[in-house]
């Protein structure tokens, strides 16, 4: 099972919109219970401070809400990660950007969500936020009550403007992309390239998600299939000629009835991604209810994916990667709070 499922129909509507925002981000049941949570987050070199101290960090998820009404979530200090941008339908009303405390978010993804916790709390208001006491820095909160114990969670937020600019860096994309080609799909597709692919992709590297050979996954889109090539070994016997060695029959999902692809222009229709980037964003695709068609469209830098939930209609951005890992960062800009 890729992730304990969690019917967010049962759920108030704030505490549902926050998990529908939230959930691409998780790291994945399966990794979780492998202990490998570490591997999951790339380091960061951002050079000597002024004492001439190296400044590495381990990059994370902060989740923003912004005074727009839009829920913003990407990896601090990347200058590109997978980004989600969600305008709900009933925004939180608020007079300046908030983030969600990362020892808060952590609770509500290993807890709540991959611990299957969810149904046990209850939040105490089912709209919007409640103030936070005067006393404490956090501007605004959402209290969840444990409905079997007598004992109660507080979940922070803070504002935005108390990081310091080191700290505040986090990507979102600019504002023009072309794209060269797009798939209109229905659930269906999404849910069958999942479970054939991604979910199988997890089964296969098991913990070692840190080896060289599992930092990416090329998608290429054929005229009557989504292929999903991985395990990049390269000059080694029984691989293609990019040097992947899981590919062709086992590796590819046809379109059917269920999706449609698109060739928008003449440049190759491929992009080669993370799977760390996609794997749980697909999940929530194939299991969290959607509304209507889901529609998938890329270029050789980034790809799109947009889809709608009872809560919100969200929009996932996607880097290109290379063989090491690294990011592209060509869509993609610093986040300005508060814009």
């Amino acid at each position: 099972m890729e992730s304990v499922d969690t019917d967010v129909r049962k759920l108030a509507p704030n505490l549902r919109l926050i998990v529908e925002c939230l959930r691409p981000h998780i790291v994945p049941h399966k990794l979780q219970k492998l202990n490998v949570r570490k591997t999951f987050f790339l380091e960061h070199d951002l050079g000597k401070n002024k004492e001439g101290k190296d400044r590495n960090f381990s990059e994370f998820v902060r989740f923003v809400l912004t005074k727009s009404g839009a829920i913003i979530a990407s990896k601090s200090p990347s200058t590109a990660s997978l980004t989600t941008i969600s305008q709900p339908n009933v925004p939180f009303e608020l007079e300046r950007d908030i983030f969600l405390r990362g020892k808060d978010r952590f609770w509500i993804e290993t807890e709540l969500l991959n611990n299957g916790q969810m149904p046990l709390f209850k939040v105490t208001t089912e709209q919007g936020l409640l103030d936070a006491p005067a006393n404490l820095t956090a501007s605004k909160m959402l209290v969840l009550k444990n409905q079997q114990a007598d004992e109660e969670r507080r979940i922070y937020f803070y504002d935005y403007e108390n990081l310091d600019e080191e700290q505040s860096y986090q990507p979102v994309p600019v504002d023009q992309i072309s794209y060269d080609w797009q798939i209109d799909a229905d659930k269906k597709f999404v849910t069958r390239f999942y479970r054939k692919q991604l979910d199988q992709w997890l089964v296969l590297v098991k913990k070692n998600i840190h080896l060289a050979s599992n930092k990416t996954m090329k998608l290429v889109l054929a005229d009557s299939y989504l292929e999903a090539r991985s395990h990049f070994v390269k000059d080694q016997p029984g691989v293609n000629e990019e040097g992947y060695a899981r590919f062709a029959d086992d590796y590819y999902t046809l379109y059917g009835r269920d999706a449609k692809v698109e060739h928008l222009t003449d440049a190759p229709a491929e992009i080669t991604v993370s799977p760390l980037d996609i794997v749980e964003l697909f999940a929530t695709l194939a299991n969290v209810p959607t509304k209507g068609r889901i529609m998938i469209r890329g270029n050789t830098h980034i790809m799109n994916i947009s889809y709608e939930t009872a809560t919100a209609k969200h929009e996932a951005f996607i880097p290109a990667c290379d063989h090491d890992g690294q990011r592209d960062a060509t869509y993609f800009k610093w986040y300005v709070p508060n814009a």
